[in-house]
């Protein structure tokens, strides 16, 4: 499957869980995250994928296999930041700078200084240092661009204290005091509102826009930690002394 492909299905599954959320929905989980709430299926969606990065990464035995693999999900990511999915950019570099896959030392040995180079560059674009200064740049300057749920999320908390607002989610969208939300309102108008995003499908990569949207077959994150282990155990560093007698 080309890169450019991949990005496609995997930003268009991503989509499919976008597409239910409404801005309402937005301003009530960030003044009360719940697990009801048609917000939580976007991060979910978002970890679900990082780890199913990751198992495709751990899952080879070789060490140039797993690079191999490493080479083409950054090949994948630069067709993201081409194409502008910044939230699959963000899963992919989510997954390749993990600690069960940054730390295998003989598999990025086979991995081509290029690939290496760009990878660092894609997670210093994402980097939450500076609040996302960069990435927050590239999604303001370029039409069209969603700005990934999390980041949005919480520039609505903060504004949310910063106003003092509060909204009761029981109360329905009578409640919102929307009088006191035009600083939220021209948030939301920076970016596209999820639920208005639409993208072009070719029929034939319908199912597996479908697979991926669904819970893709992954490890768990604690079985991610054994599998990076069983690949490259951790060194002890030095040895316990014996212990001697004093005469």
């Amino acid at each position: 499957l080309p890169p450019a492909i991949a990005a496609h299905c995997l930003n268009a599954s991503h989509l499919q869980v976008l597409r239910l959320i409404q801005p309402w929905d937005l301003i009530a989980y960030a003044a009360r995250p719940s697990n009801d709430s048609l917000c939580a299926t976007a991060p979910f969606h978002f970890n679900a994928l990082v780890q199913w990065v990751l198992t495709t990464c751990l899952k080879p035995e070789a060490a140039k296999a797993r690079a191999q693999i490493i080479s083409t999900w950054v090949q994948i990511a630069r067709c993201c930041w081409e194409l502008g999915y910044i939230s699959i950019l963000l899963m992919i570099t989510a997954a390749l700078n993990s600690t069960p896959l940054s730390r295998l030392k003989h598999t990025w040995v086979e991995v081509p200084g290029d690939a290496q180079r760009e990878l660092g560059a894609f997670i210093q674009f994402c980097s939450p240092i500076g609040n996302y200064g960069p990435l927050r740049e590239f999604v303001y300057s370029h039409k069209g661009v969603v700005m990934p749920v999390a980041i949005l999320t919480r520039d609505i908390i903060m504004l949310m204290e910063m106003e003092s607002l509060s909204y009761d989610v029981g109360d329905g969208l009578d409640s919102i005091p929307y009088e006191q939300c035009q600083s939220l309102g021209r948030l939301l108008t920076l970016t596209p509102v999820y639920h208005l995003l639409q993208e072009e499908t070719d029929q034939e990569l319908v199912p597996l826009i479908q697979f991926l949207s669904n819970p893709v077959p992954r490890f768990s994150m604690e079985k991610l930690y054994k599998t990076s282990v069983g690949l490259e155990p951790i060194k002890q560093i030095g040895s316990r002394p014996k212990s001697s007698s004093w005469v």
